[in-house]
């Protein structure tokens, strides 16, 4: 973020694209002889906010544990955490909201919310995004666990996770965004919502097996079951420039985030994920203290499909129109068919079913 701040802003080089039926385009071979006077669109910058500060984390934890046997261990855990001062991305050239915009889809009304009309105070430039010490995070966490040690020849591990994480809208991102991150830079309340990564529901189970009477046999494997993450409905398309928007790429004029102002962030959810990988393996002495270890692994062995990408365009601008007498915009939407229709799936650690056979020699 400091790197973008200080050596990113504004224009360091102008690019012009030509073809051959642009006007003032040179005739291969010829080179222009100057820069084009056509006008370019106006740069975008970034600002570092005085008194942007470090992101403070608060962290928790209180366990119970109760051993039940010789071999086995139960415990409770609840894990909190806090995050002050995280980073946001707010446009600070961009005027209040002085008009209304109000949604329809299939010609009922999906609420009415605010719309920026008009030049930016600062017309010799584009956006002006501002990182600041703004957003803040929570998390709650419990965590149920049972653990046998080895004994027996068995041995295992089961822990299960019940969470909630939700923030205003921080970023975790290398560099500053183009755009702000939030629909309205004068309403970051209404950002409130699930985390990205909130991921409600996790169950983890492991588990080792070598009785003596297998002579030499080990099976051991893990599952692993976890809830999906959140999506945020989107709209694709802005609005007119006869709407007179401050930004004609978002629907509400600002240019910001292109959430759905009337849907709450990360409402939705994707599916979850699931795996279970085992490993079978036999030992075979061949003198002394030398082993050799024939082994079998297979991952994701039920060979279940884990999606990786579920599309967050919910709605598309059909047309937009603006009404002086009322001050309002009115955004004519339709709906997307492939709403948080999967259409990627994982290739590696949650991929299809992958095998592998393995000699280890011991000595």
């Amino acid at each position: 973020m400091l790197f973008t701040a200080l050596t990113n802003n504004a224009v360091t080089t102008a690019t012009y694209n030509f073809t051959p039926s642009t006007a003032g385009a040179p005739v291969y071979p010829a080179v222009l002889s100057g820069p084009p006077t056509t006008p370019g669109s106006r740069p975008s910058i970034s600002t570092l906010s005085p008194d942007l500060e470090r992101p403070e984390i608060y962290m928790g934890d209180l366990t119970v544990a109760r051993a039940v046997g010789r071999t086995m261990t139960v415990s409770a855990s609840y894990l909190y955490s806090k995050g002050k001062k995280l980073p946001i991305f707010i446009d600070t050239n961009i005027s209040a909201p002085n008009a209304s915009v109000t949604y329809l889809a299939s010609g009922q009304s999906l609420g009415t919310f605010p719309f920026f009309r008009g030049a930016r105070p600062d017309t010799g430039i584009g956006r002006a995004i501002d990182v600041r010490s703004a957003a803040e995070s929570q998390y709650h966490g419990l965590v149920l666990q049972a653990q046998r040690r080895f004994s027996g020849g068995l041995l295992f591990d089961v822990n299960y996770t019940l969470s909630k994480s939700t923030d205003n809208g921080q970023n975790s991102t290398t560099f500053i965004a183009n755009n702000s991150s939030i629909v309205n830079p004068f309403d970051l309340a209404a950002e409130e919502g699930p985390s990205l990564f909130d991921r409600r529901h996790r169950l983890v189970a492991s588990f080792h097996y070598a009785p003596s009477y297998l002579k030499g046999f080990q099976i051991g494997g893990i599952g692993t079951f976890e809830s999906g993450l959140p999506v945020t409905a989107t709209i694709a398309g802005g609005v007119a420039a006869a709407t007179g928007a401050t930004d004609t790429s978002s629907t509400n004029g600002s240019g910001g985030d292109l959430r759905a102002p009337f849907e709450s962030r990360n409402r939705y959810r994707g599916t979850g994920r699931k795996t279970i990988d085992l490993r079978v393996s036999k030992s075979f002495s061949i003198g002394g203290r030398r082993q050799l270890v024939a082994l079998w692994e297979g991952f994701n062995v039920f060979n279940w499909v884990n999606y990786t990408n579920f599309p967050s365009v919910k709605y598309r601008v059909s047309s937009s129109s603006y009404d002086a007498a009322s001050n309002t915009v009115t955004a004519n939407l339709t709906q997307d068919s492939g709403f948080l229709v999967p259409n990627q799936a994982s290739n590696t650690l949650y991929g299809p079913r992958d095998m592998q056979i393995g000699l280890k020699v011991l000595w």
